[in-house]
């Protein structure tokens, strides 16, 4: 997969679970990349869950993304003057965008622990991701994920193997990627 160009990555759409470049917008940059990455609840103080940030925060109205999921892969990368793995989400949808989370956060384990469940030829089809505050405790994001209409639910917990989970997750990613029909 191609490296975003500086500017690309400068240009940042953010929710309050996540950070997308200015092209997750509906514009004329068919071409462009959203870089989407979920943050902490302080960045969610205008009740949005989407925002664009290009100086300061701007509400996006999208409540979720549907398109085809690409690829799964971990990055490690500086974030705040410190070393950080992420978790990257490559969808395909109106454009091509990059979810950015960190590895270890409630709406990476979501996805992990839901695309793990599925089969190569349910990635076939297009899925949706949408982020939602907790319901005890509003300063986690979650995701929950549709395959077209059926609502994806994946439990876990403290035992949870993250490695094995993520292996499953990616192995099924790329089946469905390399899919003829």
């Amino acid at each position: 997969m191609p490296r975003l160009s500086a500017h690309e990555q400068n240009r940042k759409v953010r929710t309050s679970g996540a950070v997308c470049s200015e092209s997750c917008t509906h514009g004329s940059n068919r071409e462009g990349r959203g870089i989407i990455s979920p943050l902490d609840s302080t960045n969610r103080q205008h009740g949005g869950l989407w925002y664009t940030l290009n100086g300061e925060p701007s509400d996006v109205p999208q409540t979720a993304l549907t398109g085809y999921l690409k690829e799964l892969r971990f990055e490690n990368t500086e974030r705040r003057k410190k070393e950080t793995c992420k978790l990257l989400i490559t969808m395909q949808a109106d454009r091509t965008y990059i979810l950015e989370s960190g590895y270890d956060t409630h709406f990476s384990k979501c996805i992990l622990a839901a695309i793990a469940t599925l089969t190569p030829q349910q990635l076939y089809s297009p899925i949706t991701l949408q982020p939602h505050p907790g319901t005890t405790d509003e300063n986690v994001l979650f995701c929950r994920i549709w395959v077209e209409s059926e609502l994806i639910k994946a439990s876990y917990g403290e035992e949870t193997d993250w490695r094995e989970i993520s292996k499953q997750a990616i192995a099924v990613t790329k089946a469905a990627a390399e899919m003829v029909f």
